[in-house]
């Protein structure tokens, strides 16, 4: 039973339209850019280090990565009357 729901998980976590091996490329860039700008803040003494640029970043890439998903399951929609805004996600 939770082998059938694990398999059932796997096989819809690959079924993506941007391959897995990009969105793993643009999480890790998005970490290492802000960790750069967080290093920077943090041995200035100034609030808002490292570690709160590096969650933000990751937390608006995936939330990007989401909406570019979305708005790619939206395109196979035969006809309907919803419109996408990949801006309002």
């Amino acid at each position: 039973m939770l082998e059938d729901i694990a398999n059932l998980f796997i096989a819809e976590l690959t079924r993506t339209t941007i391959p897995l091996s990009e969105i793993a490329l643009r999480l890790a860039l998005a970490a290492a850019l802000a960790g750069v700008l967080g290093f920077e803040r943090e041995v200035a003494g100034r609030p808002a280090g490292l570690r709160t640029h590096m969650l933000v970043s990751l937390a608006a890439a995936t939330f990007t990565i989401g909406a570019l998903e979305l708005l790619h399951w939206t395109d196979g929609l035969q006809e309907s009357s919803a419109k996408v805004d990949p801006a309002r996600a």
